[in-house]
């Protein structure tokens, strides 16, 4: 059983929905990506990302390799850690 001290609410809104998922704080940007992927049926996962506002307010891709907590997202105390799918420009 995880603590809920070691958990961490994430809201993801993508064009079609808002999704919110809890997760362990050393959870990977990849799982909760591929997470995310599974909940939507999304297929060609190589255009998008997840992206947030970072403590300067500019928009970051989340890192795939970085854990959850090490990502320098504002948390408010009222609402979780925000992130939205982004579509990759190549």
């Amino acid at each position: 059983m995880v603590s809920s001290s070691k958990l961490m609410n994430v809201r993801v809104t993508t064009m079609d929905a808002e999704l919110e998922f809890a997760i362990q704080q050393t959870t990977s940007g990849k799982q909760l990506f591929d997470q995310v992927v599974k909940t939507i049926g999304l297929r060609e996962v190589w255009f998008f990302g997840l992206q947030y506002t970072d403590s300067k307010g500019d928009l970051t891709w989340v890192k795939l390799y970085k854990k959850a907590d090490k990502h320098s997202i504002p948390k408010e105390l009222t609402s979780p850690y925000s992130i939205k799918e982004g579509h990759r420009k190549y």
